[in-house]
């Protein structure tokens, strides 16, 4: 689905760089084409894009913008194009580790001379229309659009020390993804991703285990 919060990043990116939007490039379509370079901007899961990215990174050098929604106002329809019956904010917040679920997808060529993620960190309306038939553990909405409406802040990753400066806290001298778990407060699933990718890049190396678990310490 191209949301309107899409279509607003590539409208802004295209301006700010002085590019062009929806360019054919060889064998692929991207977001934005710039002098000496293209813009992507993913908001679905990288691995999509992690192919597209490998290939283009030969001749370009390549911006790949994922935003990370940190707030989302829910705006509730009684059904497709019908009228509003609600809206609220959402609970769930979002925070800089979230991106830790897709950058595993970019292990292979990450950090890369000719790459920059950068990390829009965003403020969103979500709007939502229910399922005429909601399936068992399935969401029971439709989302029709995702629109910005405020931009908080952008964080750039280019090198390992950029990846080291999302985290919360500096690492522990010798850690397993239970103990981030409770130094940073998240699921120790998405510690596991966190440390399967600095492993990858070389920001931490295995030393050992401590019962079932993996050791890690940081990458001299």
């Amino acid at each position: 689905m191209a949301t309107s919060l899409h279509q607003q990043l590539k409208a802004s990116y295209a301006e700010k760089l002085q590019g062009a939007e929806e360019i054919a490039l060889g064998d692929y379509r991207v977001d934005v084409a710039f002098p000496g370079g293209v813009v992507e901007i993913q908001h679905a899961s990288l691995a999509s894009i992690r192919k597209k990215t490998s290939e283009l990174l030969e001749d370009h050098h390549v911006v790949i913008v994922k935003p990370l929604i940190f707030r989302r106002k829910l705006i509730k329809y009684a059904k497709k194009d019908g009228a509003v019956v609600g809206s609220r904010f959402s609970p769930k917040r979002g925070c800089w580790l979230d991106v830790f679920e897709d950058l595993i997808y970019l292990r292979d060529v990450f950090p890369h001379d000719r790459l920059t993620i950068e990390l829009p960190a965003v403020e969103i309306e979500e709007h939502r229309y229910p399922k005429k038939k909601p399936r068992f553990r399935k969401a029971n909405y439709h989302i029709s659009d995702q629109v910005l409406t405020r931009l908080i802040e952008t964080r750039v990753l280019e090198s390992r020390a950029d990846i080291v400066k999302l985290l919360p806290t500096p690492l522990p001298e010798e850690f397993d993804t239970g103990d981030l778990s409770d130094l940073w407060g998240v699921s120790r699933w998405l510690c596991q991703r966190i440390t399967y990718f600095l492993r990858e890049i070389r920001v931490i190396e295995t030393i050992g285990k401590r019962g079932r678990s993996m050791l890690y310490r940081s990458a001299s």
